[in-house]
């Protein structure tokens, strides 16, 4: 897996290998290439690009058309023939890349974060308008992703200026104001972008110090969290980290 989150007491490693709370029955013919946990549910992706969810399902979640909760991995419906290659995972809602370059999202959307107005959804919706995405990461409310190589474009929750400091509650996809970005990282009500260049500015929520507008240094990678960020220096090869 490219990576792992921890949300709540849910936690799954590389292999697929699961425990806490949402612990699915899972077969061992199985391989899987990329997998997120938000609040009480988690969606992986299986080798041949299909997506399959398990544990809580209230907001519609787990994309397979309905609200019932599953202890087993249920396979996403709607994706058609898509083939997903990253999946991020939000409080309540989660969202993949495609090979392609598209986006979809499912699940809560009371904040706009399914990159539309409307209700939410038991089934992937496409993000429409963001260009060709290449990653995709999720706070609680709001989604981001690279598009085009270089670019950053953000959607949802904006009630802490996670993703433009001049604008509204509730975001549509939106450009945000930084060049040659190679990664950009979303966690609860933060932000942070990481550049080409090597530097990683934050917005968002600052109850804890977690969102400077700049910091100083080089790096090669960040993660934010629910209200603290991590970054690993380009010199030392170190991790540094900051807010709660």
């Amino acid at each position: 897996t490219r990576y792992w989150r921890d949300w709540s007491s849910d936690v799954c490693s590389s292999d697929l290998n699961c425990w806490g709370q949402i612990e699915p029955k899972l077969t061992t013919e199985t391989t899987y290439i990329d997998v997120a946990v938000g609040n009480s549910s988690a969606c992986a992706i299986e080798s041949d690009g299909s997506v399959w969810c398990w544990g809580a399902n209230a907001s519609g979640q787990l994309g397979n058309g309905t609200t019932r909760s599953a202890d087993v991995v249920t396979k996403v419906e709607g994706l058609g023939t898509s083939v997903a290659t990253h999946v991020a995972a939000g409080f309540r809602h989660f969202c993949v890349t495609t090979v392609d370059g598209f986006v979809f999202c499912w699940g809560d959307n009371s904040k706009g974060q399914l990159g539309n107005s409307g209700l939410d959804s038991k089934s992937p919706v496409p993000v429409s308008g963001i260009g060709t995405a290449t990653s995709i990461t999720s706070g609680d409310y709001h989604s981001c992703a690279v598009v085009d190589s270089d670019k950053v474009m953000c959607w949802g929750d904006n009630t802490k200026k996670q993703i433009l400091t001049t604008a509204s509650a509730k975001e549509a996809p939106v450009a945000l104001p930084y060049a040659k970005v190679s990664k950009v990282s979303a966690g609860g009500y933060n932000t942070c972008v990481l550049t080409t260049e090597k530097k990683v500015s934050c917005i968002g929520d600052n109850t804890e110090l977690q969102a400077p507008a700049s910091i100083l240094g080089d790096y090669v990678d960040v993660s934010v969290g629910y209200r603290s960020v991590c970054l690993i220096k380009d010199s030392s090869k170190q991790a540094s980290c900051l807010g709660s």
